[in-house]
């Protein structure tokens, strides 16, 4: 099938408690942003719960491609505007 670029999400630390900062994090905790705006734009991409993935991190504009992804592009990108 078509290769579907996404990335793995979660709640960041610092929005999660103290007890749920100390486990590991669930599977059932993460998510995978494929830069879909609806279930209809998933559906439209063949994207299925329980679907494997693969990890990648380069520098990828999305299925959207108004939107991009990055390893630490949330860092990178605020380094950048703290400069500016």
């Amino acid at each position: 099938g078509d290769v579907i670029t996404g990335i793995i999400g979660s709640t960041p630390p610092h929005l999660l408690s103290e007890d749920q900062r100390n486990r590991p994090m669930g599977i059932k905790n993460m998510y995978i942003d494929i830069g879909a705006d609806n279930d209809q734009e998933v559906h439209n991409l063949g994207v299925s719960p329980g679907q494997q993935i693969v990890p990648i991190c380069p520098f990828t504009p999305m299925a959207n491609p108004k939107k991009i992804m990055a390893k630490a592009w949330d860092n990178r990108y605020g380094v950048g505007l703290a400069i500016e």
